[in-house]
């Protein structure tokens, strides 16, 4: 990432390492992590991306335990309903609200709605690896929705799904 200060490399850094060394103990999640993290994510701000089509996703750390995303949403804009492909994962919201729906499979490809939460700046949401969900800012939203990832393993691949009519 461009014109990054000194403070956020060194913070990522230290993040990152303190990621790679917990991940091994027992009990440690994603979840916990994110839910726990000294990261100052007032720093993280400037440097999301945004898209005018799609939510914008930028790789912030990615090993072959784990990867940290920061992904930037304009008002309207969702993800597909997907999977995580057995990665256990976490999402903080940094700046704005959001809504994750959770779906169950009623076949191979497609899925039946089980409930939506609503999560707001500080909030921790979580995944395991038979989740499948959808992340969406309304599109009456008022402004942006900025969202710190977690995964470990990394996403190597997702299962879209679609509604059952």
């Amino acid at each position: 990432m461009r014109d990054m200060p000194k403070q956020l490399i060194f913070q990522l850094d230290n993040f990152s390492n303190f990621i790679e060394q917990s991940l091994t103990e027992p009990g440690v999640t994603p979840g916990k992590l994110l839910t726990n993290s000294t990261l100052q994510e007032e720093l993280l701000i400037p440097y999301c991306r945004f898209d005018k089509i799609n939510y914008h996703r930028t790789i912030l750390y990615k090993s072959g335990k784990f990867e940290l995303l920061l992904l930037g949403w304009l008002p309207g804009q969702e993800s597909a309903i997907h999977d995580h492909a057995g990665s256990i994962g976490a999402m903080r919201i940094i700046k704005g609200t959001g809504v994750e729906t959770r779906y169950r499979p009623v076949g191979a490809d497609s899925v039946k709605e089980i409930g939506q939460h609503h999560a707001r700046r500080g909030d921790v949401l979580t995944v395991g690896p038979q989740t499948i969900h959808r992340v969406a800012l309304s599109s009456e939203a008022k402004e942006s929705m900025i969202t710190l990832h977690l995964y470990t393993p990394p996403l190597n691949s997702m299962k879209i799904y679609s509604m059952v009519s």
